[in-house]
C-alpha cells in the first residue's frame, strides 16, 4: 500500500468511526445517564491510549508497530477522542467549577497536539531548504567557530593594512549580530532583514578598503550567511524540541483531572452502577 493509499484508508477509517460515533450518541447519548457514563469512561481508555505514545517513544525497542505507525494512531485516536469528548459534554458548555477546569485542561491538550502536528509536519521540510541537517547541541559551537574565524580574518586584515575600518565596524555593528540569540518571530516568518541589511553594509565597505579587505569582507559574508543559517535551524529546532514539555505536563494533568472527575462523578450517584 502507497502513502497515499494509506492516508486514504485512515481518512475513510475516520470517517466511518465518527459516524459511529455519533449515531451511538444520537440513539443512546441522549436519553440515558448510563451512556453519558459510557461515554466517559470510553474518552478515559482513549486519553490512557493517547498517553501511551509517549511511553512507546521512550522503549523503542518493544516491538510492537513502528514509531511512525504510533504516531499516526496517536493522532488519528486523538481526533476521535476530540469528537467523544464533544458529545460526553453533550456539545454545550459544561457545568460547575471543575468541569469547566477539566474541559479547559482537555482543550488545551487538544490544541497543542494540534500543534506538534503541525510543526512536526511543516518545520523539518523548512530546515531542509536552508541547507544541510545540524544537530540542535551543536549549533551553538558552531556559531562561537564562526564568530572567532570572523575575528581572525578581521585582525590578519588589519593587521596587513595597517586600517581600523573593520575593526571599528566590527565594535559598533557586527558584533551585536554575532552575538544576539536567534530571533524566534522573524526566523519563523523567513525574514532575513537583519543578514539583508549586514550584506548592505559590507557591500558598502567594500567600495572604500583595500583589495585585502575586500577579500576578508567575502569571507566574512559566507561566514555571516552560515551563522543566519544555523540561527534559523536553531530557531525552528527549538520549537521542534520543546512543545512536548508543554503538551505531556498538560496530558498528565488531564489524566489526574479525569480521574478525579470520575470519583466525583460516582460519589454523587450513588455509586457504580
Amino acid at each position: 500500500m502507497t502513502r497515499v493509499q494509506r492516508r486514504i484508508a485512515m481518512i475513510v477509517a475516520l470517517v466511518c468511526i465518527s459516524a459511529f460515533v455519533l449515531l451511538a450518541y444520537s440513539v443512546y447519548g441522549t436519553t440515558l445517564l448510563s451512556g453519558q457514563k459510557r461515554s466517559g469512561w470510553t474518552l478515559f481508555i482513549i486519553i490512557l491510549f493517547l498517553a501511551g505514545y509517549g511511553l512507546r517513544k521512550r522503549l523503542p525497542f518493544l516491538p510492537i508497530g513502528s514509531a511512525s505507525s504510533w504516531l499516526r494512531f496517536h493522532y488519528s485516536l486523538g481526533l476521535v477522542g476530540v469528537l467523544f469528548f464533544l458529545c460526553h459534554i453533550k456539545f454545550a458548555l459544561p457545568n460547575g467549577y471543575f468541569e469547566l477546569v477539566l474541559a479547559g485542561v482537555f482543550l488545551f491538550v487538544t490544541l497543542s497536539g494540534i500543534f506538534g502536528l503541525l510543526v512536526s509536519r511543516l518545520l523539518p521540510r523548512k530546515i531542509s531548504l536552508r541547507g544541510p541537517e545540524v544537530l540542535f547541541e551543536r549549533i551553538p559551537r558552531y556559531n562561537r567557530s564562526i564568530q572567532e574565524s570572523i575575528e581572525s580574518l578581521i585582525v590578519d586584515a588589519v593587521r596587513e593594512s595597517e586600517s581600523e575600518i573593520l575593526a571599528k565596524w566590527y565594535r559598533e555593528r557586527l558584533i551585536s549580530f554575532l552575538s544576539a540569540e536567534p530571533k524566534v518571530w522573524p526566523h519563523l516568518m523567513e525574514s532575513r532583514r537583519d543578514l539583508l541589511r549586514i550584506n548592505n553594509e559590507v557591500d558598502a565597505l567594500k567600495a572604500t578598503v583595500s583589495r585585502t579587505e575586500q577579500r576578508a569582507l567575502e569571507r566574512i559574508q559566507e561566514l555571516i550567511e552560515q551563522k543566519d543559517s544555523l540561527n534559523h535551524a536553531y530557531v525552528h529546532q527549538l520549537i521542534l524540541k520543546y512543545w512536548p514539555f508543554f503538551h505531556v505536563p498538560l496530558t498528565l494533568a488531564l489524566i489526574i483531572f479525569s480521574l478525579l472527575h470520575v470519583v466525583l462523578v460516582y460519589s454523587f450517584s450513588g455509586g457504580l452502577e
